[in-house]
């Protein structure tokens, strides 16, 4: 079933599952699970609709065990919607189970997957690092130490940036960031606060694995 939300038209809060102990999970007699946040007077209250419908939808697409769905406001990057799955009818909190209890959208930590070839092109070319038109051998395996960075298919010949990104080629990203060096790269992710624990409030907050 869907989570179900909370609404405050003049201020923005985000809630997570708490409880008369404050203990997150357990000896739970009050219980807000939730996921909705609001800007200004307007109360985004569809956000977490699309978020937990979305998340379900993609889970039986490609028969997923488990997700979770997380919107953003493109202006700002406040969250907007939470969803996590499996979820659990908050009215029976004692019969949900660990996994069913577990909140996959703040509380676990995950590869980021090709997501990561959008940053890693946006501090390329802010940095000034790397330019557009700039071109990278695409067409066979990158070796870095004893790791392979292979595609799932090669580009025929070398490719720009704009062409690595829209390719989403491991190899191209690879060599792109191995321009950028590690030391401007950690910067910019200190910048955007990817190596920090993320400021929510929520009592179930992850650590960046990095």
């Amino acid at each position: 079933m869907a989570l179900p939300f909370i609404m405050h038209a003049r201020r923005r809060h985000l809630y997570g599952v708490i409880g008369i102990v404050w203990d997150g999970m357990s000896q739970i007699k009050i219980i807000i699970y939730v996921l909705s946040a609001f800007i200004g007077a307007g109360v985004i209250a569809a956000s977490h609709v699309v978020a937990s419908d979305g998340s379900a939808s993609q889970i039986d697409f490609f028969e997923a065990d488990a997700g979770a769905g997380i919107i953003l406001s493109i202006k700002n990057g406040e969250i907007l919607g939470l969803s996590s799955f499996p979820s659990f009818d908050i009215n029976y909190f004692g019969e949900a189970s660990i996994n069913e209890r577990f909140n996959r959208a703040t509380f676990g930590s995950y590869d980021m997957g090709s997501t990561f070839k959008l940053i890693n092109t946006a501090i390329a070319l802010d940095s000034g690092m790397v330019k557009l038109e700039d071109r990278f051998d695409t067409t066979k395996p990158l070796y870095i130490g004893k790791h392979k960075v292979d595609d799932f298919k090669y580009l025929k010949k070398p490719a720009n940036v704009a062409e690595i990104l829209i390719n989403s080629s491991n190899i191209g990203s690879a060599l792109i960031a191995e321009k950028v060096g590690a030391k401007v790269q950690k910067n910019y992710f200190d910048l955007l606060e990817l190596t920090k624990k993320p400021d929510l409030p929520l009592l179930e907050i992850s650590q960046p694995i990095f």
